[in-house]
């Protein structure tokens, strides 16, 4: 995971965990753009879970346009106030929602999904590993086929094997 990407997963979030009142902002945003609806909790990055990473980037996907304008706003906010560190945070993050980072979750999501389900298949008491290491092979072969960057790291780990 590029460490931006990272960055403006994880600190979206504590964003909003550190302050009832931009949690309150945030939600009045929302509300306003969503017809009253109320945004999802984004979810917290835990670094040995990286596999439970898919339901984090759903939701930062499923409020970007939100979660920009939210950034912009309080960008917009400090800098009519004094600078300060709240100030280069909010830049950050606002910066961190851009067009390239959009499509790089949007291309990131389902693998990550699809990484987690055969994650939790592997974890249920009636696991059946024979097809999850299928599912594993195809997902990899699938990736391959599609990337050509990852052909030689494929096929340097075929050979090494």
């Amino acid at each position: 995971m590029p460490a931006d990407v990272e960055f403006m997963i994880r600190e979206s979030r504590n964003w909003f965990a550190r302050s009832p009142l931009k949690k309150l902002q945030y939600q009045d945003l929302n509300k306003a753009i969503n017809n009253g609806k109320m945004p999802q909790n984004l979810v917290q990055l835990v670094k040995t879970r990286w596999l439970a990473w898919a339901r984090a980037i759903e939701v930062i996907l499923q409020q970007w346009v939100e979660l920009k304008q939210h950034f912009t706003n309080n960008c917009l906010q400090f800098e009519a106030a004094e600078p300060s560190e709240k100030c280069v945070l909010a830049r950050k993050l606002r910066d961190c929602f851009s067009e390239q980072n959009y499509l790089l979750l949007l291309f990131l999501y389902p693998i990550t999904a699809e990484l987690n389900r055969i994650n939790l298949k592997f974890h249920s008491s009636d696991a059946e590993v024979a097809p999850s290491g299928t599912k594993i092979t195809a997902l990899s072969i699938h990736c391959v086929g599609h990337f050509p960057i990852w052909r030689v790291k494929w096929a340097n780990f075929v050979v090494g094997s």
